[in-house]
């Protein structure tokens, strides 16, 4: 994949999903991999394949995100960053003055988790809804985001003004659907007031708060170990299914949208990747969201206000836009892409006939003759610049010969961490079909201006049933320990 392309997917990318508070990086040398492999992943491998490529995928998406856009080649992993945690010498609050009363803590418990006396606790009904809800109001501000990029990047006023007047408002409508249903059908007021009150609940009894996050992660226990003895964490996804399905969104960038796209770009990637000359005509491609779960991360506890280090310890998180330090923060999606295309224009023929066959003749002195010799050589190509360094060239991930007996132990050992919820495919198929109706639409309205050009050539650079792990989305925590001086604390 050229540099150029893969600075425009990601900066398209970007544009849609990347908000206050959550950010985009990408990996230096992109994975791609058969869609079938991700199906494997916490299902309990029976293979050495499937088993090399869990622990591949799994670490991928659990690094610690403390390198910006690109990530380093040596990573530190999420489990690694707990266990400071946990070595870490803490100061615990002693508590505020008043919390919620023991029933609403209760009742709050009971609403969201199905038995709140386990180790892991599962969601109850009322909350998997809330959090399906949440996902088809994150689809329609996605899809409003993408359009609107489109929109306000166009040079043609008429599809611009076919956004203003026509696309906007419908989208803009559906995303007030969306979260009326989110409040009304996932009980959205509930559930977040439910979660608030745990908040409260902590920090009224920070110790017992603090040995439970503690508790939620046991290296021992909560980690495998893959044929070559590393070690990761079992690590779910949702939606399950998602490779196989057919409506994955899609994207297209022309070329004259090339600097305006890339132009807000971090420095560091533009370093690397651009240049002045896209190199294409046009650049399509599929793509889809994979969210991350972790039923062993505290994620709560690097958010928490109830703990402090002693001393001048580095922090966890300094809390910057985006945040830097030991653990700033965590992936929370991948984002998948496939069927990546891209259109170049073709070469113009060669007008120039053929050069013909030179011969030279060599004088030998000695004898007085002249000698048929070799053909001229040719004089050597200038020195061309050597040219930017291509980070992005897209790898395939290879796995080990092993001997699938070996891995009998290894897969018995695993611990499965169960989906955390299917999508309500209906509704997004919804949201979708009219996002296509208007987009047929503009289409119909909006006269199609073909510039004249040279013939095309279609490449595709991902395709077939290839898919590529192309970015990560990842939530930043604020400072990191900050503790709150409205609680009661030791010796003060």
């Amino acid at each position: 994949m050229d540099a150029t392309v893969l600075l425009t997917v990601l900066e398209k990318l970007r544009g849609i999903f990347a908000e206050q508070g959550t950010y985009l990086a990408c990996s230096q040398t992109p994975t791609v991999f058969g869609r079938d492999k991700l199906e494997t992943v916490g299902k309990g491998s029976s293979t050495a394949e499937e088993l090399a490529f869990e622990s591949a995928w799994i670490r991928l998406v659990n690094f610690i995100p403390t390198a910006g856009v690109l990530l380093p080649n040596e990573l530190t992993y999420l489990w690694d960053g707990l266990a400071e945690l946990k070595m870490q010498q803490v100061v615990i609050a002693v508590g505020s003055a008043s919390g919620p009363a023991a029933d609403q803590i209760k009742a709050a418990e009971k609403l969201l988790y199905e038995d709140p006396s386990a180790e892991i606790r599962s969601f109850t009904v009322v909350h998997k809804a809330y959090l399906a809800l949440q996902d088809i109001h994150q689809e329609a501000v996605q899809i409003y985001r993408q359009r609107q990029c489109e929109a306000l990047q166009s040079t043609e006023q008429a599809v611009r003004d076919f956004w203003t007047e026509t696309a906007e408002p419908s989208y803009k409508a559906e995303i007030a659907e969306a979260l009326f249903r989110w409040e009304e059908e996932g009980h959205k007021s509930e559930i977040e007031s439910a979660k608030r009150i745990l908040v409260q609940a902590a920090e009224s009894k920070p110790a017992a708060q603090w040995t439970r996050w503690m508790s939620q992660f046991a290296s021992e226990i909560d980690t495998a170990s893959d044929l070559s003895l590393i070690k990761f964490a079992p690590t779910s996804f949702s939606p399950p299914g998602i490779t196989a399905q057919s409506d994955w969104a899609n994207a297209t960038v022309d070329g004259g949208q090339y600097e305006q796209l890339v132009g807000n770009a971090p420095q560091d990637l533009k370093q690397r990747l651009y240049s002045a000359d896209p190199g294409y005509v046009s650049v399509s491609f599929e793509f889809a969201r994979l969210n991350v779960e972790r039923a062993w991360f505290p994620r709560g506890a690097f958010a928490s206000r109830i703990w402090t280090t002693p001393g001048d310890s580095p922090k966890f998180s300094d809390g910057g836009d985006p945040p830097k330090g030991k653990l700033p923060g965590y992936v929370t999606a991948v984002i998948l892409v496939r069927n990546i295309q891209v259109m170049k224009r073709a070469p113009p023929p060669d007008p120039s006939p053929p050069p013909k066959k030179r011969w030279h003749f060599d004088i030998l002195r000695a004898a007085d003759i002249f000698n048929v010799g070799a053909p001229i050589a040719q004089p050597a190509p200038a020195e061309q610049p050597s040219p930017m360094p291509i980070i992005a060239m897209a790898r395939r991930h290879e796995f080990p010969t092993v001997d699938p007996m070996e891995i009998q132990l290894a897969v018995a050992e695993r611990k499965a961490v169960p989906m955390r919820i299917e999508r309500n495919f209906d509704a997004l198929d919804k949201i979708r079909q009219r996002d296509q109706a208007l987009q047929l639409m503009r289409r119909k309205v909006v006269p199609t201006i073909i510039a004249a050009q040279l013939p095309t050539v279609t490449e595709q650079a991902i395709g077939g049933d290839d898919v590529c792990t192309i970015a990560f989305l990842w939530k930043g925590f604020g400072t990191s320990p900050n503790p709150d001086p409205a609680l009661m604390w030791p010796n003060t």
